[in-house]
């Protein structure tokens, strides 16, 4: 969220999709207050086999599926400069998005079109076409103490 929330200081178009939570997030509430110009879609349907997850897997997986479909569509438009794609990586992970599209679709984007896609556990595959990877490793959660996530820290 920090580059976007850069590009969007200096004037880039910037689209944001969120694929796994279904809450108005705080960063969401964030940019629409002070960058309402940048597009941000929270499509999830919330942490896939956290917790209180109740839905089932196909219900996961028909809205990961459907928001990489828009995700590809707005990108390709050229509309915009900055495209992230919050939690992708897990979606793919999870296998609700197929790696070899998500490759395809970062190829033959439009040439000044920037892709930022976090989550955990990304490919060997996917990092050798990054041209950034960071990894932020949990040591210790609250979430693994059966604590739901908090508002204002977690979300």
């Amino acid at each position: 969220m920090t580059v976007a929330l850069r590009a969007a200081q200096h004037g880039y178009k910037v689209l944001i999709i969120q694929f796994i939570k279904e809450i108005r997030t705080s960063e969401r509430a964030a940019f629409e207050e002070r960058f309402p110009e940048v597009e941000f879609l929270t499509l999830g349907e919330g942490f896939y086999k956290i917790l209180n997850d109740r839905k089932p897997e196909a219900v996961h997986r028909a809205t990961a599926k459907e928001a990489f479909r828009l995700a590809k569509e707005k990108a390709a438009s050229g509309a915009y400069d900055v495209v992230v794609l919050d939690e992708l990586i897990n979606a793919i992970d999870y296998g609700f998005v197929e790696l070899e599209d998500v490759l395809k679709t970062i190829r033959y984007r439009p040439r000044h079109v920037e892709f930022i896609l976090t989550g955990r556990n990304a490919s060997k595959k996917l990092l050798t076409v990054a041209d950034y990877a960071s990894e932020v490793k949990k040591i210790k959660h609250p979430h693994d103490k059966g604590i739901l996530a908090r508002k204002g820290i977690d979300f």
